[in-house]
């Protein structure tokens, strides 16, 4: 149905399960609430998906980021909306201070941190995001404008993860005036942001200028379709490239990765940029893929010579002949270490995830310079030393014990107690380009 036909007709009960069937087999769904239009049509929606299932529970969460003296009462109004639909409700705060410049961008990786944090702390199998076709249709001309390529142009995918949680935007191809029509037949009023008129932001006055371009035939149904089908060819690409690292890439349980330069000697361009990018965010544990001017030139210096090294990402890139290793960067200010104490699961530094049970504890670090030597551990062959520097060090402690034992995975301290868990937060096969993708200058 095109959007002359349906832009103002509420969405369906067939349409509303037809949409929620990314959710089937979930019980558990958390969905980011801020009083808006969009949000609300969501959560009135999950309303309807948990039904008279006992089994199936719904948890808003309102992210406040104290930038607006609005925000808390749009907060107390989603909450007083949530009590109407016997769905429990939490509104996060955005404490400490704010930056100066690209605030929205800020605004949006706390909104996003405090969403994952909250999400896991009630064990939820999903996030439910309400993005719909207009806000695609924004992004993809948001991206065009900055230089972006497949990668980008694809905009937000319907499914992705943050930190290992499964991500869903069931409406993105659902116009915005048909999530207005339906909570208007439901009787839910709104909220409306007044920074949705600031034009100020580049977003604000991207969606100004869609209704002159709808009148050439851009509009928001055609340039979502646009971007779907660009999703399509990024993952046409990304398959191609995780079939070159699943039968060429071998990863060091401590995090390293090595891979045979001739791997990558006969496919095109575009697949051995992906492949670098892929590596880096791996062995870097990055959200984004790197901007592609640096990755670009990082490739073409490492390709062009027999050795060298050079840092991208948060990762060191090192050529050795035939071989190009790839590990986190340790850095001059290190790895910040965590403290767990159980039941407890906590994700360390972007690459790997921890749980522990109760009456215990756990501390997990990076090796640092040295410290295979200082821990009196043998370097694995075939790997440099300064390649472990960023690998986690586990030191374990149970039943209250002084006695803390030293793990470090693949080189010392062998399995994990019983109900411990510790691993990578995803394989190299899911860090492609749909999972976490800036919102301008990728490729």
């Amino acid at each position: 149905m095109s959007d002359a036909a349906d832009s103002h007709t509420p969405l369906q009960d067939e349409e509303i399960r037809r949409l929620l069937a990314p959710l089937c087999g979930v019980t558990r769904v958390a969905v980011g609430v801020s009083g808006g239009p969009d949000s609300l049509a969501l959560l009135f929606m999950l309303s309807g998906w948990r039904g008279a299932d006992s089994s199936r529970r719904v948890f808003a969460f309102t992210v406040d980021h104290g930038l607006r003296p609005e925000a808390a009462d749009e907060a107390a109004y989603v909450a007083a909306v949530c009590k109407k639909l016997s769905i429990d409700h939490e509104t996060l705060m955005w404490t400490g201070s704010k930056p100066a410049a690209g605030i929205q961008a800020a605004a949006r990786e706390a909104r996003k941190a405090l969403l994952a944090g909250a999400a896991r702390r009630v064990g939820v199998q999903a996030i439910a995001l309400a993005h719909h076709r207009d806000d695609q249709a924004e992004t993809f001309l948001l991206r065009l404008a900055r230089g972006s390529g497949v990668y980008g142009l694809g905009a937000m995918r319907g499914e992705t993860h943050w930190e290992g949680l499964r991500v869903v935007r069931p409406l993105l191809d659902v116009p915005k005036s048909r999530l207005v029509e339906t909570l208007r037949k439901a009787g839910i009023d709104w909220r409306e942001d007044p920074s949705n008129e600031d034009e100020r932001y580049a977003r604000v006055r991207i969606r100004k200028l869609i209704p002159v371009l709808e009148r050439e035939g851009l509009t928001a149904e055609r340039l979502s379709q646009t971007a779907f089908r660009l999703a399509r060819a990024a993952d046409a690409l990304d398959v191609w490239v995780s079939n070159v690292l699943g039968a060429n890439a071998l990863v060091h349980p401590a995090g390293p990765v090595k891979l045979p330069v001739s791997a990558l000697g006969d496919v095109p361009d575009e697949i051995r940029y992906r492949a670098i990018s892929r590596l880096l965010r791996f062995g870097g544990g990055g959200d984004y893929a790197p901007r592609f001017e640096k990755l670009r030139r990082l490739c073409d210096d490492l390709f062009a010579a027999r050795s060298g090294k050079a840092t991208l990402a948060g990762a060191v890139l090192r050529r050795d002949g035939d071989t190009l290793f790839c590990w986190r960067e340790h850095g001059r200010e290190g790895i910040a270490a965590i403290d767990l104490k159980g039941p407890d699961r906590r994700v360390w530094d972007g690459r790997f995830f921890v749980e522990v049970p109760s009456q215990s504890s756990l501390r997990v670090a990076a090796l640092g310079k040295g410290g295979l030597a200082r821990l009196g551990l043998e370097r694995p062959a075939g790997w440099p030393a300064e390649a472990f520097e960023g690998s986690p060090v586990l030191e374990l402690a149970c039943g209250g014990g002084r006695e803390r034992d030293i793990a470090v995975p693949g080189i010392a301290g062998g399995q994990l107690p019983l109900g411990w868990r510790f691993g990578f937060l995803r394989s190299l096969d899911r860090v492609n380009g749909a999972d976490g993708r800036k919102s301008g200058g990728e490729a």
